[in-house]
This record gives structure tokens, C-alpha cells and sequence, in this order.
């Protein structure tokens, strides 16, 4: 009797061995439906990879990938906190124009590295394997932090400036193309816009940042590249 209870608990110990691995197996293959996921983690895309889920689609018993990427663009910046986080109705959504000023609350809305603290990109055969966007947002951090400390400075020495620091500062541009008395600059910012791995085309192997070609140019223009090459009808964009 006890030899066939220890034969029973065995046979019932292996059965629940075989039903946990079959299980696992099972999920194993449903997450691998989702295409592109190990593409969109925070080893590639930086703090961005924290919104990145997946959505299970019953029509076809498979999970979709959907991660979020930062839109560039240009809009108005007035040095006031009111600028921070400006609504814009697009689709009944309200999305949130965060600008790259290099304050802390900004970094730490982009998922960006904070100033003066080395970057966590990791380098293999000196080539990070983050997007190459996620660095960009570092530098348009820095270099409004540049400005915002050199217009400082400027003032403090005596000469003569706008009550606004960000005014006269070569990260602002002037905006009168809004209407006449207004006193705003445009400056970079960046706004998420969630996406499915679904629609990226199969070459691409990390989640594209958006950028208009015409704010490309001046984005670069500011970091003080220039172009050597700008000719976007053959494809061929080149600054240093």
C-alpha cells in the first residue's frame, strides 16, 4: 500500500511537472507574437521603454507591441511655467508640448539624462545600442541649459537685456509670424505619440523618433553643426 501511494505521488508530481511546462510553453508562444517588444525596452529607447506594453488582439489570438516615441517641433516658449505642459485638442486628446529648456522638471518629463551626470548609454564595439534620439534630447537639454546660464551671466556682468533670460539667446528664434505684438520664441519640444510595431517597416530595427525636415535643420543649426550636405530631394542630409 505505501509503495503504490509513493507511485501515486510520483506519477502525480511529474503530471504537474508536464501541465506547468506545457502552460508555460503556451504563454511562451503568445508572447512571442508580440513583434518588435524586446525592440522597444528602456535598453534601447531610454525612459521612453516604460510605456511600452502589448495589447492582445482576439481577432487574430496574437499580442500587438505598442510603444511611445517623442514628436520634435517647434512652438512658442515665453519663459513661463504656463508654457510647461501646454494642451493642445488633436483627436479629442489632450497631448502635452513639453519643452526642452533643461530644467529638472523637463528632464525628468523626457526621460532625459540629467545635467551634469555622466549618461547610462551602454556601448558595444563603440556603438550604443540606444536610439540615437535618446541622446538627441540630452543635447537640446544641454544646450538650453548653455543659454539659460550664458543670458545669466550676461546680465550679471551689466549689459543690457531682456527682463526674459531665454530673450536674445541663440536657442530662440523670433516668432513673428504669430501676429504683431507677440513677444514669444520658439524653442524644442517634444510631445509622445504612442505607435504599433505593426505598421514599422521591416528594415527598421529601433522606434523613429518624428521630425519635420525643416526643424531637423534648425535643430542642428543650433547645436552648432552645419550642413555640409542638405539635399533632401536625393536623400542626402551631411552636417558636422
Amino acid at each position: 500500500m505505501e509503495e503504490e501511494s509513493k507511485i501515486a505521488i510520483a506519477a502525480l508530481v511529474v503530471s504537474l511537472v508536464a501541465l506547468v511546462t506545457t502552460v508555460s510553453q503556451v504563454l511562451s508562444q503568445f508572447f512571442a507574437t508580440a513583434d518588435g517588444y524586446r525592440r522597444c525596452q528602456t535598453s534601447i529607447i531610454g525612459g521612453w521603454g516604460g510605456q511600452t506594453h502589448r495589447k492582445f488582439r482576439w481577432s487574430d489570438l496574437r499580442f500587438e507591441t505598442i510603444y511611445t516615441t517623442p514628436r520634435f517641433s517647434l512652438m512658442p516658449y515665453t519663459g513661463k511655467t504656463v508654457s510647461h505642459g501646454t494642451g493642445a485638442m488633436t483627436n479629442h486628446r489632450i497631448q502635452e508640448y513639453n519643452p526642452l529648456d533643461g530644467t529638472p522638471e523637463m528632464i525628468e518629463k523626457t526621460y532625459a539624462t540629467p545635467l551634469h551626470q555622466t549618461s547610462s548609454l551602454t556601448f558595444f564595439n563603440g556603438f550604443s545600442e540606444m536610439a540615437s534620439w535618446v541622446r538627441f534630447i540630452d543635447a537640446l537639454h544641454s544646450n538650453a541649459a548653455e543659454t539659460r546660464m550664458l543670458a545669466s551671466s550676461t546680465k550679471k556682468t551689466g549689459v543690457k537685456q531682456e527682463e526674459d533670460h531665454l530673450k536674445g539667446a541663440s536657442l530662440m528664434v523670433s516668432n513673428g509670424r504669430y501676429g504683431e505684438g507677440w513677444n514669444g520664441y520658439m524653442i524644442p519640444v517634444v510631445t509622445s505619440q504612442q505607435h504599433s510595431w505593426d505598421f514599422v517597416p521591416p528594415d527598421v530595427i529601433r522606434p523613429l523618433a518624428i521630425a519635420t525636415l525643416q526643424d531637423i535643420a534648425i535643430f542642428s543649426r543650433r547645436l552648432g553643426m552645419r550642413w555640409k550636405t542638405f539635399e533632401p530631394s536625393e536623400g542626402i542630409l551631411r552636417a558636422e
